[in-house]
C-alpha cells in the first residue's frame, strides 16, 4: 500500500503504515522495497533512514531521561553528528502487522558495525513472560551510564 493511502497518520503504534507516513513527514527518508515472503506471508518492505536532526533529538531526549552530564551529552551529540544514520528495514503483512524488522549500524572508520533482525510471528497466541530474578538484571540507566563512562 502506498504511504499516501494510509488512513490515519500517527505514531501510536496501531498502524505501521501510518507511522511511516508521520516519520516521512518529519523529515526521515522512507523508501519502498517491494514485496517478499516473510514466514510464508507476502509482505511489503520499507527502509527508514533517520535524519541527522531526528538522531540529535533522540540523543537529547535520552540524555535528559538518563540524567547524563552536559559533557556526556555533548560527547553523544558529537558522536551522533559523525555516525551515519542506521538503516531500519521493516516488512509489513496485509493485515498491517510487522513481520520482520532489522537495523543496520556502521561506526565511522570501520571501527564497528552491526545488524539486528527481529522476526515476529505467532500473532494472537497466548504468551507467558516471566520476570528475571532481581540479582540477574541491571537497569537501563545503569547499563548506559556504565557504557558511557568507558569512553
Amino acid at each position: 500500500m502506498p504511504l499516501a493511502q494510509s488512513s490515519s497518520a500517527n505514531l501510536d503504534g496501531s498502524d505501521p503504515l501510518s507511522s511511516l507516513t508521520v516519520i516521512e513527514q518529519q523529515g526521515d527518508t522512507v523508501q519502498g522495497l517491494g514485496t517478499r515472503l516473510v514466514g510464508g506471508v507476502t509482505c511489503t518492505g520499507f527502509t527508514v533512514t533517520p535524519s541527522v536532526q531526528a538522531m540529535l533529538a533522540g540523543v537529547r531526549k535520552e540524555a535528559a531521561a538518563l540524567g547524563l552530564s552536559p559533557a556526556m551529552t555533548s560527547a553523544e551529540l558529537n558522536q551522533a553528528r559523525t555516525t551515519p544514520p542506521p538503516t531500519i528495514t521493516i516488512w509489513i503483512d496485509p493485515q498491517h502487522l510487522v513481520r520482520e524488522m532489522s537495523v543496520t549500524v556502521h561506526v565511522p572508520g570501520g571501527l564497528a558495525s552491526g545488524d539486528m533482525v527481529v522476526d515476529f510471528s505467532h500473532f494472537g497466541v497466548p504468551t507467558r513472560v516471566a520476570t528475571p530474578a532481581p540479582a540477574s538484571v541491571i537497569s537501563y540507566a545503569s547499563a548506559t551510564q556504565t557504557a558511557f563512562s568507558q569512553f
